[in-house]
């Protein structure tokens, strides 16, 4: 299930799948900024343990992709592609031009081939 984020709730969660995914040099006083200005969703799987999150602003009126991360024990079964559908759903609600998301990744990530295949890169 996606959802927003919930500070109280989630931060905990969220902090070990941003560690499980990123190197020693994001800090989590880095993700705590991102989250603050960012609009946040959770995959949360059993009803209680969140695997993944998006996080998400406006740049220059558009939808954008600040960070999608998935725990490296769920990757490989659409949890990526269900959160970008989801983020793309609730922009078009608010009128936005949610085909239009932007992101910006590295050559060498192997998360490419998500965007590409999401069509979103």
């Amino acid at each position: 299930m996606i959802r927003p984020y919930d500070e109280k709730r989630d931060w905990s969660s969220v902090a070990v799948v941003y560690t499980n995914c990123f190197g020693p040099e994001f800090t989590l006083d880095l993700l705590l900024k991102q989250i603050k200005l960012s609009r946040v969703f959770v995959y949360e799987r059993y009803g209680t343990m969140v695997v993944g999150y998006l996080l998400m602003t406006l740049k220059n009126g558009s939808p954008y992709v600040n960070q999608v991360a998935v725990h490296s024990g769920y990757r490989g079964i659409g949890l990526g592609v269900e959160l970008l559908s989801y983020a793309e759903t609730v922009y078009a609600d608010k009128n936005l031009d949610s085909k239009n998301i932007w992101l910006e990744v590295e050559a060498n990530n192997r998360a490419q081939t998500l965007y590409f295949n999401h069509g979103t890169a």
